[in-house]
């Protein structure tokens, strides 16, 4: 587990510590643990995509079942509403406007990612809270690193011409570098290196501590990401 602390808003990359199964918890109102300070705590159906959900005072209530709206990013500005994204493998990156105070949570998986979905989160952002990428903090969490990102060619063939450019080669064969290709979506945006945190991204695959899909054949089992204002 990989907890942060800041002046007014906290995030937490999970491990294995409190695996979270989705079918268990899909359409039941999310309990929020006890160690957990916020009054709610809101999951989406992630579908892959580079759409998300704005969550406000107004419609906060329709969020409390779990994995019912499809997106793949949540934004807010509201205090004590914790809002996560499950990975097993897909990269979490947690969002932070430290000027206007508002956050943001992505789950940024190979097909969200060479779709825009950092873009369109922050597209989101600023059209909400004013947001500019110059006052951002980007925080990734574990995921699938280059080491072990295995592809076939045909998952190669199917990537847009820009993002094969994340594709690297060892002993004839294909791996991805998922954190690369979303740290040049940010760098594209205008972020610098000072803004990427990426102290708590951790490969799922090769570090046994983390729930992966692809090492373990398919598992069910995910980690939670989850960031609030305190």
């Amino acid at each position: 587990m990989h907890k942060i602390h800041k002046q007014w808003y906290s995030l937490l990359f999970d491990d294995q510590l409190h695996v979270i199964e989705p079918d268990i918890i899909r359409r039941q109102v999310c309990s929020v643990p006890d160690w957990l300070p916020v009054a709610r705590l809101i999951f989406q159906h992630q579908v892959h995509g580079a759409h998300g959900h704005v969550i406000t005072h107004k419609n906060q209530k329709q969020y409390v079942r779990s994995l019912v709206h499809d997106g793949d990013f949540l934004i807010t500005n509201l205090a004590k509403i914790a809002i996560g994204v499950l990975t097993a493998d897909c990269l979490p990156i947690a969002l932070v406007d430290t000027k206007n105070k508002a956050i943001g949570i992505v789950h940024a998986g190979w097909r969200g990612s060479v779709a825009g979905i950092v873009f369109s989160a922050l597209d989101h952002m600023n059209k909400q809270y004013g947001t500019c990428a110059e006052n951002i903090i980007a925080y990734f969490g574990p995921c699938a690193h280059s080491c072990c990102y295995q592809v076939d060619k045909n998952f190669v063939n199917q990537l847009p011409i820009g993002a094969q450019n994340f594709v690297l080669m060892h002993n004839n064969n294909y791996f991805f570098d998922l954190c690369a290709c979303n740290i040049m979506a940010l760098n594209q945006l205008g972020f610098t290196e000072n803004q990427i945190d990426s102290s708590a991204s951790k490969c799922t695959i090769c570090n046994h501590n983390f729930c992966s899909y692809r090492r373990n054949s398919g598992s069910s089992a995910r980690q939670m990401s989850i960031i609030w204002i305190d």
